[in-house]
């Protein structure tokens, strides 16, 4: 049995980001049916441990878990039992920023998306990154005054100023993930998905609390990379979680599958700092 392919493009831009964590595990943070879209999970207070930094690197990588990268895409088995082929697809990181300590209240807290913030640690260039090709990749990179930062916060959404670092034959303006898939549920019912959304999802860590924080601040004050860790075979494990039928969910436009799918990879990022090497 096959379904014809879903598509969905989500117009309205929801974004959903709370309270600083210290670190993620599979699952935290997932933001729950009646939350609004706001990652209550992550919301717990986190003691804030300055770290003097005079610059930063922005690294996006990821881990593969379970998944293969193949000559077709990249294929894995979701917890459901769900087979997966993702034959292509496109995350965009629109921003990412450190948030100095001095600058907590409520009213400078607002990162990139959510309001106003300017700070020289700030990347507002959008980077699309292939999910079928998936490797580290360099988001940005600063320096800047010794200054003492607590969080740091990503923002993955739609390159609105169309300025961002994008693959040729890609055009990521109005969408923040796109992804084509053929899978096989657990039951053998062949589909195919093709998802583009326009959600947003942001993420806030406390940077004290990340692993390599405490050697960096044993030293003089250097920059730092922060690198944020992906977890791309589960991606389709939010909606298994909740008992969702992925044939189902195609079978009604996906229109349902967008923010859950943001939602999960946010929630399965893991943040760690490390000294910065020259480019």
């Amino acid at each position: 049995m096959s379904r014809g392919a879903a598509a969905v493009l989500l117009g309205a831009l929801v974004v959903g980001c709370a309270a600083p964590r210290a670190q993620t595990g599979s699952g935290a943070g997932r933001p729950t049916e009646d939350s609004g879209g706001q990652d209550t999970a992550s919301a717990s207070v986190v003691e804030e441990r300055p770290l003097p930094l005079t610059g930063v690197v922005y690294l996006l990588a990821w881990e593969l878990g379970g998944a293969t990268v193949t000559d077709d895409g990249v294929r894995w088995t979701t917890a459901a039992g769900d087979q997966i082929r993702l034959r292509e697809g496109y995350l965009v990181t629109s921003s990412a920023t450190l948030v100095p300590c001095a600058e907590l209240s409520a009213a400078r807290t607002a990162p990139p998306g959510h309001g106003t913030f300017d700070d020289p640690s700030s990347s507002l260039i959008a980077l699309a990154e292939p999910l079928h090709a998936p490797a580290t990749a360099e988001l940005a990179r600063f320096s800047f005054d010794e200054t003492d930062y607590c969080r740091a916060h990503l923002m993955l959404s739609p390159d609105i100023n169309g300025q961002g670092r994008m693959p040729e034959q890609v055009t990521a303006v109005g969408w923040s993930l796109r992804l084509s898939a053929d899978y096989t549920t657990a039951a053998g019912v062949e589909g195919q998905l093709e998802v583009s959304t326009a959600a947003a999802w942001g993420e806030l860590w406390s940077l004290g609390a990340l692993e390599g924080a405490e050697a960096l601040a044993e030293g003089p004050a250097g920059p730092a990379a922060l690198v944020l860790t992906r977890r791309l075979d589960t991606l389709f494990d939010g909606l298994s979680a909740e008992g969702a039928d992925l044939d189902a969910l195609a079978a009604d436009g996906g229109a349902t599958l967008g923010g859950p799918l943001l939602a999960q990879l946010i929630a399965d990022t893991t943040a760690r700092l490390q000294p910065a090497v020259d480019e």
